[in-house]
């Protein structure tokens, strides 16, 4: 088997439509697998075919292959596209699963089915799907089925975090469902949580819950591929399940591979149609979107001038704001001089007149001395009687005066 990267070229995005055309409609289409029982699983058997002859896996890895119904089509699928490979069954098979349609255990049928039908490519392992993943090297497994667990026999859910270390770069998963609408379904949480792991497209039957491929450092070809042709592949394969299906149901085929290269040749017509008109859609709502864009930037320009007027307006009040608060700052800084100065004088006049106000009470401490000194004298003692005399006579005088200076 080429290595993985080695189908770059084929599965590239830049593949054209002839090159698309060939990986599609190659041998696997024309291709069937011999006797199987019917299935609903049958139904997802050109979609698995064209993945195993796109990428050819070398070790192909089924977790609980139960019954068989997917495992023993996986085994030819890999005989015919990647025969220096190897597929692996894994499941419990507890003793009381039951019969297979030939009588044996289901366990021994498909033992003794890959030692007779596929010695160097197929074999089975016995044991509980959590300790499993031992058996494998890191980064060995190519494509991953995580086959639907079987409601009969109480599965329990498979740890998917034990098996990714064992996926290798560029990887194929695959997960299938087990009811049709799938609003239950475990699978569908098990795909979701694929789908947060690694890029995913879903593509297949009604029954495949999705497609996941684990991203090389440079990307995941196959993926992007399966993505760029999402719709046109689904109706694809979806029909051909279909007819599949009824074919080894029923036991006929009523579409030839010639037939089904032409209608699916329409189908790669009419989705290119579909892209063209939906890249017209988008180029005119991208034309609108621009000139929306366009409109907002003329308003923005318009609004930056606005902005720039106000902020040189706001600069000059801002100037004279500075300018005034400079003014009153030294007005400020002057006028407490001026008080400085003023209650320093007003300081020193105080001072000026409370020094006189002592000398004057010095002064009227003399004077009262010398009044008390004088009055404790024996003249001024024997002068009294004349100085009352005088003070009559002036009184009398004045009395006069005043009789005089009043008319009638």
């Amino acid at each position: 088997m080429a290595d993985f990267q080695e189908h770059d070229g084929r599965s590239s995005l830049t593949m054209t439509d002839r090159q698309r055309e060939v990986v599609l409609l190659g041998d696997w289409l024309s291709w069937s697998p011999d006797s199987l029982p019917p299935s609903r699983w049958n139904r997802n058997i050109p979609f698995v075919t064209w993945i195993f002859a796109n990428l050819g896996p070398r070790q192909c890895v089924e977790i609980g292959s139960g019954s068989g119904e997917s495992f023993r089509p996986l085994c030819q699928i890999a005989d015919r596209f990647s025969p220096k490979g190897q597929c692996i069954g894994i499941d419990p098979w507890k003793d009381d699963d039951g019969t297979s349609i030939w009588g044996r255990s289901i366990y021994e049928e498909l033992r003794d089915r890959c030692e007779t039908l596929h010695p160097d490519s197929a074999s089975v392992l016995r044991m509980e799907l959590d300790d499993a993943p031992s058996q494998f090297d890191p980064a060995s497994i190519d494509f991953l089925h995580i086959a639907p667990p079987d409601r009969t026999r109480n599965s329990a859910p498979v740890d998917l975090s034990l098996w990714r270390p064992k996926l290798r770069a560029g990887s194929v998963v695959m997960v299938s469902r087990s009811t049709e609408d799938g609003v239950d379904d475990p699978m569908i949480k098990v795909w979701q949580l694929l789908s947060d792991w690694y890029p995913s497209a879903f593509v297949g039957s009604p029954y495949l819950a999705g497609v996941a491929q684990v991203p090389y450092e440079t990307g995941a070809p196959l993926v992007e591929f399966l993505q760029s042709n999402a719709t046109a592949l689904s109706t694809f394969f979806r029909l051909l399940g279909e007819r599949f299906e009824y074919r080894y149901v029923i036991g006929s085929d009523p579409m030839s591979p010639d037939a089904l290269r032409r209608y699916f040749s329409q189908i790669l017509s009419d989705h290119a149609e579909e892209v063209s008109r939906s890249d017209k859609q988008q180029a005119a709502a991208l034309d609108a979107l621009n000139e929306q864009i366009a409109s907002i930037n003329e308003r923005l320009f318009v609004g930056a001038a606005e902005v720039n007027t106000l902020q040189a307006e706001t600069d000059i009040l801002l100037a004279k704001l500075a300018s005034s608060a400079a003014t009153y700052d030294r007005e400020r800084e002057d006028l407490h001089l001026r008080l400085s100065e003023l209650n320093e004088r007003h300081r020193q006049h105080l001072a000026t007149l409370q020094h006189q106000i002592n000398l004057r009470d010095i002064q009227i401490n003399e004077l009262s001395t010398h009044i008390n000194a004088m009055v404790a004298t024996r003249s001024w003692q024997i002068t009294k009687p004349l100085r009352m005399i005088q003070r009559v006579l002036v009184r009398l005088r004045l009395a006069e005066h005043f009789r005089k200076s009043t008319p009638g």
